[in-house]
């Protein structure tokens, strides 16, 4: 079964959002690192959602490895890409 590209940006979306929620619980004891800063500084048509959700996987535990997940999203995204076809291209003369 292959997940549509918004689909997938709703999971990564709903991780992060997860992720937050659990950082804020603690917030009050755990400083924001900088690079959580910088993502939540963003302006929201800039936010990279894989991104973001690693970022904040990687605050809450320190041990995850963004590096493999980053190429596991990368390997999800280029086998929907080939599920979805070429895409279609717009005549510029139209």
């Amino acid at each position: 079964m292959f997940l549509s590209a918004c689909q997938i940006g709703g999971l990564w979306f709903a991780m992060a959002w997860l992720a937050l929620a659990s950082y804020s619980a603690h917030a009050d004891q755990t400083p924001i690192g900088a690079e959580v800063q910088a993502q939540l500084a963003l302006p929201e048509d800039k936010i990279d959602v894989a991104d973001a959700a690693l970022v904040f996987a990687k605050e809450i535990n320190p041990a995850t490895d963004t590096a493999a997940y980053s190429g596991k999203i990368d390997h999800l995204a280029d086998e929907v890409r080939k599920a979805a076809g070429p895409m279609p291209t717009l005549d510029k003369d139209a």
